[in-house]
């Protein structure tokens, strides 16, 4: 649409004029308080990261490890985009999930671009160690409590119709969610599900927390807003942070890869606390 190309355009002129395009690595922290969380899991520490595609932050990406290491995570959750559609080599990205891996456990879902890669492609990420959460999901134990973690992904068509755009997309339901999950286990659940629309349907399945990434942090930022949605629509409604649908909450991650503006590379720390009253 020619607004979009002349907010790009203007956007472009911007950065050459006041260079804020972004490369250093941004700390982000959050907290979330509930009462369904059981209170074995009080202080439960996740960082999340999400969308590295091509990026690589120094030699074997020991900037990213030391700063996620440097957060003492309990666990590290990836809503998708380990890769770009197109690459045949992930060495570094088994180099960066090796190291992480030493650091605390890894639950990854599918993205887009996952879901646009070949069998080949898939078959080397399944094999890097992670716990992958492809339309599954996993109990964690901690003395007399337990959570659960999902991950739930979806086809190309829906993130582009047959002729290669963006009209005309289908909307993810709960009823979608049950058929890829089935119904809800029971107890505090978080859900991995790369695109955050879905939240509503996220939420209505059940999941408590909804872990999503997908819109880069919206591109661009301008007064803390994001411009741009990867369907090329303006002002995505979830870019970044903590949203609510009553007492559902929806997280997304900025983040890592991918050209942006006034929009740093994000490693989130989401604190959970638990809610007595």
């Amino acid at each position: 649409m020619p607004y979009i190309a002349f907010i790009i355009i203007a956007a472009a002129i911007l950065f050459a004029v006041t260079g804020w395009h972004n490369t250093r690595l941004k700390t982000a922290k959050k907290t979330i308080e509930t009462r369904r969380l059981p209170k074995e899991f009080d202080g439960l520490r996740i960082v999340i990261i999400s969308d590295l595609h091509k990026k690589i932050f120094g030699k074997n990406n020991y900037r990213l490890i030391d700063e996620i290491k440097k957060q003492n995570p309990d666990m590290i959750f990836f809503p998708g985009d380990l890769i770009s559609r197109y690459e045949t080599d992930i060495r570094n990205q088994k180099t960066l999930i090796s190291e992480l891996l030493k650091v605390a456990p890894v639950y990854y879902t599918y993205g887009n671009h996952e879901v646009d890669a070949d069998e080949e492609m898939r078959d080397k990420i399944n094999d890097l160690g992670m716990t992958m959460l492809l339309n599954d999901s996993v109990k964690v134990k901690k003395n007399e409590g337990s959570i659960n973690i999902a991950g739930v992904y979806f086809e190309p068509e829906f993130y582009k119709n047959k002729k290669g755009g963006y009209r005309n997309l289908p909307k993810a339901t709960s009823r979608d969610l049950k058929k890829r999950l089935g119904n809800k286990p029971e107890g505090f659940t978080f859900l991995l599900c790369h695109n955050p629309d879905y939240f509503p349907a996220c939420a209505e399945w059940g999941a408590d927390i909804t872990v999503s990434g997908h819109i880069h942090g919206g591109v661009i930022r301008i007064c803390d807003k994001g411009l741009l949605h990867p369907e090329r629509k303006l002002f995505p409604k979830y870019s970044s942070g903590v949203y609510k649908l009553g007492e559902r909450s929806l997280v997304v991650s900025r983040g890592l890869g991918k050209f942006r503006i006034n929009n740093a590379p994000e490693v989130l720390v989401l604190t959970m606390k638990t809610n007595a009253d």
